[in-house]
């Protein structure tokens, strides 16, 4: 090769040497395109997740405001990769309802990190409601409408079964339930229900054998029932008569019953009833 050629090359390659002195490029180090420029800058903005990063931990708790962080449900710890999402579920409760996060609390949705993280879901109690009652009247009256003794009233929780029965009275033939009386079996409900049996006085009570009227006084408990027997007097139309409470053992005279005819009056063309009402002594 000639001396001019060799000049010549070596003044080239001196040029190329200057030039990337000047501009700063580095020999060493692979060039990159712009498409790869790009694909590495879109990679930055992910989460990095590196493969030989040890793995965190997810605890969650469940516990309540009102008993002191007492543990509701039972924890639940979970393990994964660092950079991991993660979303910690609200679990519902009977008898209480979520209310936050505690102080402190990792947040309910983020990433396993290096170390243990706690998400703490606080509940508190319910408030308890009084449950809802029904109340259901019964009655024993007769064709006029007029009770033969105390009405008694039953309260119970809505929905409730009822079931009552007619009862017997001395001079009295059962008829029938009244026309707007509620059946006899039923459900407790909301408004006020009235069960109502009827009965026919019986016209051979009215006159005794000798044909003086009658007065009878009876003894029943709060539901009715009879706890002493019966007394029967005569009188004639229009003479007086007086009759008085007597104690009962056991019993706590309460009133007359709603029906009853006064404790005192006068015989009149109709069998004259006075009914007296109890309550039994509560056992202590």
């Amino acid at each position: 090769m000639k001396k001019g050629s060799i000049k010549g090359i070596v003044g080239l390659i001196g040029i190329v040497v200057i030039g990337v002195m000047i501009i700063g490029i580095d020999l060493s180090q692979p060039i990159h395109s712009n498409a790869q420029e790009n694909q590495f800058e879109t990679k930055k903005t992910r989460p990095s997740i590196n493969p030989n990063a040890t793995t965190g931990k997810l605890k969650i708790r469940y516990l309540s405001v009102n008993k002191k962080g007492k543990e509701l449900k039972s924890s639940v710890t979970t393990t994964n990769e660092i950079g991991s999402p993660y979303q910690a579920k609200i679990e519902k409760i009977k008898g209480y309802e979520f209310v936050g996060l505690s102080e402190g609390s990792a947040p309910s949705a983020g990433f396993y990190i290096n170390g243990t993280q706690k998400v703490t879901f606080m509940y508190k109690a319910k408030e308890k409601t009084a449950s809802k009652k029904g109340n259901l009247k019964v009655r024993y009256v007769d064709t006029n409408g007029v009770d033969i003794i105390a009405p008694r009233v039953i309260t119970e929780k809505l929905g409730t079964h009822y079931k009552v029965s007619k009862v017997k009275f001395k001079g009295y033939t059962y008829k029938g339930l009244s026309g707007k009386s509620a059946p006899v079996t039923g459900k407790y409900k909301e408004n006020e229900q009235e069960v109502c049996f009827e009965y026919q006085q019986d016209a051979f009570n009215t006159v005794s054998e000798n044909g003086l009227r009658k007065l009878i006084v009876r003894y029943v408990d709060m539901n009715g029932n009879v706890i002493r027997k019966e007394t029967e007097s005569t009188g004639e139309i229009g003479s007086s008569y007086e009759v008085k409470q007597i104690p009962i053992y056991g019993y706590n005279f309460v009133q007359l019953a709603d029906s009853s005819a006064p404790i005192t009056g006068q015989y009149s063309k109709e069998t004259t009833i006075v009914t007296y009402v109890y309550d039994k002594k509560s056992v202590k």
